[in-house]
């Protein structure tokens, strides 16, 4: 809130997913999720890369047959879903697998996932020869494709430590106002990512950087039983009693000076000075961008905060405006925002405009010193008369469009779509070199924009869908359409329940339910 002297603001404010396993139930299931509850599930991670995770759990389940279902999908089904005919899942929902043998096969994920590899391996490969000496080909085919997968899985892991245990290893790279934090994630004594963060003005000692970086981060994140870090720090006993106070158990935070962790840190370290040639050249670039941003568009100053504004729409529908925010060159997604077009009705983009940049004026903050309008002339003009209305003087604003441009290659005719700056009380729009670093962070700012409003527009049309199709079913209001919404979890799974299922939902007659199951069949 205050801003101290050595805050260090965590990027995105991002939470590191995490591999579930339901073990509380008679069937478990196998899911990703962000934010690791009490309630009796195992959880398997951190993980630093959420697609690593997606593969890995894609692995598990071919290897494993775990479901992957929700409980609530998974107590409805009345027949085995696409997962079976894929070899993902072994259809628990219908028993085509008994509740010992599925139990089973848990554990043998258990012990993989805790890092019992060879034993579990060498189970298989004995289980195929076997088979295979039985002539039993197609079970002996079965676990060939579960070792193969399994080494696949086993890609994605670097055994660090023969000891099962979790830890964070920390290393630093200081140069110049730079400060980088590597962070290597083990889990079981595998490696399982590396997270980086790099601070570009730090100050003061780099004690005392690590020290408030350890207290925010742990905020939030997993704390490990060991925290191993590249130097002493004063309050290492505070912090100690304090992280485990919060994991519930005893947590170790220390220094190595020898052996194996010592070794471990120093990789640590090795990882954040290679990283930080990467990161220097970055900075760099970023800089020449926005040098040249301020010397193309003739800007007053260097445009270190610069938001940008797109709106998306269909047929003047669920119309929503989007605003992100870059500082330095990077995103900074505490300063993005989605608006719902209230007051404009119909397809008018400069009205739109117009309304999100008035509401982004009055409600407060800190104002850029560059925005960007996604469209042309008319889209740039709306926004410089909002801001002039509400006595906003002190902000460039340009407009960045595409416009089609007929070019003669060899005589033919060739349509290409570039993309032009529009410059107030400029008549004629400015063309940057597409090679320009400065265009290049203008197109990213831009397509995060569109990203950003594309992808909140298509909620509202999904919601709006969702529940227009509900609402045409006689007899169905607002709260038997929540109700019908959270005993099956989806449209598609109201669509394919039987009579009986529907009727089983709180405040359901038979005979409405009759009429929901008629409806979907004439649909």
């Amino acid at each position: 809130q205050h801003h101290p002297k050595y805050n260090i603001s965590l990027r995105d404010d991002k939470s590191y997913p995490y591999l579930r396993l339901s073990v509380q139930e008679t069937f478990p299931g196998i899911e990703i999720i962000r934010r690791p509850r009490d309630d009796g599930a195992l959880y398997f991670g951190p993980y630093s890369s959420a697609q690593s995770l997606k593969e890995i759990k894609r692995l598990l389940q071919k290897v494993f047959n775990i479901r992957d279902c929700s409980q609530q999908k998974f107590s409805n089904r009345t027949r085995p879903c696409l997962n079976f005919d894929l070899h993902l899942c072994s259809a628990p929902c219908v028993r085509f697998i008994d509740e010992e043998q599925y139990r089973t096969t848990v554990e043998e994920m258990i012990a993989f996932l805790r890092g019992q590899n060879r034993e579990l391996i060498e189970s298989l490969r004995k289980e195929m020869e076997k088979s295979s000496e039985s002539l039993n080909f197609e079970r002996a085919l079965k676990l060939r494709d579960q070792l193969r997968a399994i080494d696949r899985v086993l890609e994605h892991q670097h055994v660090l430590s023969e000891k099962v245990i979790d830890q964070d290893l920390f290393g630093i790279f200081r140069e110049g106002g730079l400060c980088l934090i590597v962070i290597l994630t083990v889990r079981g004594g595998l490696l399982l990512g590396k997270q980086q963060f790099p601070f570009h003005k730090a100050q003061g000692e780099t004690e005392e950087i690590l020290s408030s970086f350890l207290h925010q981060y742990y905020e939030k994140n997993f704390i490990p039983k060991e925290i191993l870090l590249p130097l002493q720090i004063e309050e290492a006993g505070l912090l100690t009693e304090l992280l485990g106070n919060r994991k519930g158990e005893r947590v170790l935070l220390h220094a190595p000076q020898r052996g194996e962790k010592k070794a471990l840190v120093k990789m640590a370290e090795e990882n954040a000075r290679e990283l930080s040639a990467t990161v220097l050249q970055r900075v760099e670039e970023i800089e020449e961008s926005l040098l040249e941003l301020q010397n193309k568009l003739g800007l007053s100053d260097v445009p270190r905060i610069i938001e940008c504004y797109d709106i998306s729409t269909l047929f003047g529908k669920e119309s929503v405006g989007s605003r992100v925010r870059f500082v330095d060159g990077e995103p900074q997604k505490s300063g993005y925002r989605h608006y719902r077009i209230r007051e404009v009705e119909g397809m008018d983009d400069f009205a739109m405009i117009a309304e999100v940049i008035e509401r982004r004026v009055l409600r407060g903050g800190e104002m850029p010193d560059l925005m960007v309008i996604d469209g042309g002339r008319g889209q740039l003009n709306a926004a410089l008369k909002t801001l002039e209305k509400l006595e906003i003087e002190h902000v460039e604003v340009v407009g960045l469009a595409k416009e089609r441009v007929k070019r003669d290659y060899r005589a033919t005719k060739i349509e290409k779509k570039i993309d032009r700056v529009f410059i107030p009380d400029r008549d004629e729009p400015l063309t940057l070199d597409p090679r320009s670093p400065a265009l290049h962070l203008l197109q990213r700012i831009r397509d995060e924009s569109h990203r950003f409003a594309i992808t909140f527009h298509q909620q509202r049309r999904g919601k709006l869908g969702m529940r227009s199709i509900l609402d045409e079913i006689p007899g169905i209001g607002k709260a038997k359409r929540l109700s019908l919404l959270r005993h099956f979890g989806s449209v598609a799974a109201i669509k394919e329940a039987s009579v009986k299922e529907l009727e089983s939902v709180p405040g359901m007659s038979r005979s409405l339910a009759q009429k929901i199951r008629d409806f979907f069949r004439k649909s």
